[in-house]
């Protein structure tokens, strides 16, 4: 009888017990040590109950709670109950790891899963230091601009960044404070082109002498300079920045005179791989130029004339090189041309609903517009006309199509282009694209796994084989993938294909150059027809 009391009791205890409080808890290092961020401000705030669809920042919102970090750089926060959080840290002479003064994190709380972790890190500024000097003599170089460089991956590209900049004393030696932690060169680039619409003939025969665009350490250009890294706090010297003297030369540039109106302006670019540099952006629209500061190389030049309406726009590409000496050329500004745009099913197949889709046509070798580049919707009929598109290479995007469809083919003027890039003839008499759409796509299914094991909410990026020549890199499709490992793709035009699953859409946009093409290289190949539902097992990669 008393053994049976006991057990009810315990029962009726173990019913009873309460469940625990909701709880957040965390730790604050220094960004790439073990070591405590201690007595930093550490704030709470609640999102929502559910998922919030549009995040605003921490700076527009209201803490529901506050804390400090202890001597462990721990903390914890009871929580009123389950949902959406947002951890954030901030203290005075730190900043976040990639720069900003406060560094967040997520954090869901469910009924099933009542507590969570935050990890965030923190770090002070570092130093770069080191001395210029001319690499002939040795002599120190004063009053030379000393730029820290730095880069992020972003979609498999580097792109740089410059955090400081600073004057070299009379001995040559610089330093650069107040640095984020990261990978750095020293970048010295003391000449910067110069547009003169005032000029003699004088002018027009002079040079200059300077010194030369130099990456350091490891090098002269930026490909073969070796970045150094700087860790939180730290201050590090690259040495001796050795800098070549050099010759730098002229463009003298003649345009016809009838492409300037009354107070026109004239827009003028040099154009570098995946990028624009401003020269001038509101230069007098002149029937001549001159452009100084080019050291010997090869180089474009992009000119328009500053007008607002599209068709009345005049622009040029215009490559040139410049070897031992100054260089003159013309350049013939031309008005873009009319492009018709039609959407067309293709034999067999059912024309899908036009109200929705847009087409956009970007330019890849002139200055893309907005009033030119934008998406524009086709009109009851399928079709769309734009004024002022530039002859040349254009990109050809169709927006808004269901997946029910795909983009069979594009032709240009009756002819199939072999990509979505397609080269308009200055020579036409007319240009017409006429996209060609099919409603028998095919889908590609699967599981990635590692080890035999699912791998959860993996990233398989699925690319159409081969690569076009000349163009940047474009997924097909980016499918995410559920707990289990299982991911779909669908709208595929039919056609050879190659997969690569990775962690996270993250790992993917932060990946090194070249990576990701050579991890689809070295992938199988997946074949799949019209119509077609293949499914394919594939194995976790890592992009390196």
């Amino acid at each position: 009888m008393r053994l049976a009391l006991l057990l009810v009791a315990t029962f009726a205890f173990a019913q009873e017990a309460p469940k625990p409080a909701p709880e957040i808890r965390g730790v604050v290092l220094e960004s790439g040590t073990t070591q405590p961020v201690v007595d930093a401000e550490v704030s709470l705030y609640f999102l929502g109950e559910a998922r919030p669809s549009i995040r605003v920042g921490v700076g527009m919102l209201k803490a529901v709670s506050l804390t400090r970090t202890d001597f462990a750089g721990a903390f914890s926060f009871k929580a009123d109950k389950p949902g959406y959080y947002t951890v954030a840290v901030k203290k005075e002479g730190y900043s976040a790891p990639t720069g900003g003064g406060v560094q967040q994190q997520d954090v869901t709380l469910t009924a099933d899963a009542p507590s969570g972790e935050a990890r965030l890190a923190l770090s002070r500024p570092g130093r770069m230091t080191g001395r210029v000097v001319e690499e002939e003599t040795r002599r120190p170089i004063a009053g030379v601009r000393v730029t820290a460089r730095s880069y992020m991956r972003m979609n498999g590209r580097r792109i740089g960044m410059a955090p400081g900049s600073v004057t070299t004393d009379a001995d040559g030696q610089f330093v650069l404070p107040n640095l984020p932690p990261g990978d750095y060169m020293a970048e010295v680039n003391p000449w910067r082109r110069e547009l003169l619409t005032k000029f003699t003939e004088d002018d027009v025969d002079k040079t200059d002498q300077g010194l030369e665009h130099t990456f350091w350490p490891g090098g002269h250009g930026e490909d073969s300079a070796i970045p150094v890294a700087l860790h939180s706090g730290a201050t590090v010297d690259i040495g001796i920045l050795p800098v070549k003297k050099t010759t730098y030369y002229r463009l003298h540039v003649h345009m016809p005179p009838s492409v300037c109106g009354a107070g026109d302006t004239m827009m003028v670019y040099e154009h570098v791989p995946m990028s624009m540099i401003t020269i001038s952006d509101k230069a007098a629209c002149r029937d001549e130029m001159l452009i100084t500061g080019f050291p010997p190389g090869s180089y474009a030049l992009i000119l328009a004339v500053n007008s607002k309406a599209p068709a009345e726009r005049a622009m040029a590409h215009i490559p040139f090189v410049i070897a031992d000496e100054s260089v003159e050329i013309t350049a013939p500004l031309e008005r873009g041309v009319v492009l018709d745009v039609a959407l067309a099913a293709a034999e067999g197949a059912k024309a899908p609903e036009y109200s929705g889709i847009a087409v956009a046509v970007r330019p890849v070798d002139m200055i893309p517009f907005a009033n030119v580049v934008m998406p524009v919707k086709l009109d009851a009929k399928g079709g769309v006309r734009i004024s002022g598109v530039q002859t040349g290479p254009v990109d050809i995007d169709v927006m808004g199509l269901s997946k029910g469809y795909y983009v069979k083919e594009i032709q240009y003027n009756g002819i199939p282009a072999a990509t979505r890039r397609v080269q308009l003839e200055k020579s036409a008499m007319a240009h017409s694209i006429t996209v060609v759409v099919d409603d028998k796509p095919a889908t590609i299914t699967g599981a990635v796994t590692k080890d035999d094991k699912p791998v959860s909410k993996p990233s398989v990026i699925l690319v159409k084989w081969p690569l076009p020549d000349g163009e940047p890199f474009m997924p097909t499709a980016i499918a995410p993938g559920d707990d289990t490992g299982k991911f779909q793709a669908a709208g595929l035009a039919p056609g050879e294909y190659r997969a690569v699953a990775v962690a996270s859409q993250q790992e993917y946009f932060n990946r090194e150059p070249n990576t990701l093409e050579r991890a689809l290289a070295e992938a199988k190949k997946i074949e799949v027809g019209r119509g077609a539902f293949v499914n394919v097992t594939l194995e976790l990669k890592e992009l390196r």
